[in-house]
């Protein structure tokens, strides 16, 4: 243990059994421990504990429940500030306030062999969406890491005629939670074609979105991809 954490063991566990508080002698019994564990080297003693010690060590007079609260079965911390944290992360993450986070999915075996191969000969489409299935997760990760022009160096068919095909792929894999695209596209395409309207200012751009404005069930229309 480092001689500055052995100091606030010792000071924390002072001044949380002096006399004439009856905080600090609540606090006591939790100082004692962690300084006692701290003191002995062992490993088990928690990061939250120790940063527990500096604040009693500063503030003998805070209430040791706002801060920490010891776990019979060493589960985890907890304490007001702990929980109440964690719950107004749970819950913006359930408004999408903030992104949840996902564990990385897993990288196809040969992936990037196969990639390679993608690259380097000349294939029929439907033998390009195969493999491009096949690639999808070592893909999507390589997107992450990587600029525009290294992707489309990489993954050049994303340039060809029949990109949308492959984009259409990678969007129902990254969104395969979610269905109902085209009722839900339809319920607001109104909407997102005002803002069109609004932002655009290039002359042909216009045309063409009073054109999408005059044409009912664009899902189904000619102007889509599908």
């Amino acid at each position: 243990m480092s001689t500055t954490l052995a100091i606030t063991a010792q000071k924390a566990h002072t001044l949380s059994t002096s006399g004439g508080n009856s905080q600090g002698c609540n606090n006591a019994g939790d100082t004692a421990d962690i300084a006692t564990g701290l003191e002995r080297g062992n490993p088990t003693i928690k990061p939250h504990e120790v940063l527990y010690l500096y604040k009693i060590a500063a503030f003998p007079s805070e209430i040791k429940d706002i801060y920490f609260i010891k776990d019979v079965i060493n589960k985890s911390p907890k304490g007001k500030l702990y929980c109440k944290y964690f719950n107004t992360i749970r819950c913006m993450r359930q408004n999408r306030l903030i992104p949840t986070i996902e564990k990385e999915p897993k990288i196809e075996t040969e992936s990037e062999n196969v990639a390679n191969y993608l690259s380097n000969h000349d294939m029929t489409w439907p033998e390009i969406e195969e493999i491009w299935r096949k690639t999808i997760n070592y893909r999507l990760q390589f997107i992450k890491k990587y600029n525009t022009a290294e992707i489309f160096n990489k993954w050049q068919h994303y340039t060809k005629p029949m990109r949308y095909k492959l984009i259409d792929i990678d969007f129902h894999k990254i969104y395969s939670r979610y269905s109902c695209y085209i009722t839900k596209f339809e319920e607001a395409s109104s909407k997102l074609i005002k803002i069109l309207d609004e932002g655009v200012k290039d002359c042909e751009s216009k045309t063409n979105i009073e054109k999408l404005k005059n044409t009912p069930n664009l899902s189904n229309s000619k102007y889509s991809t599908n």
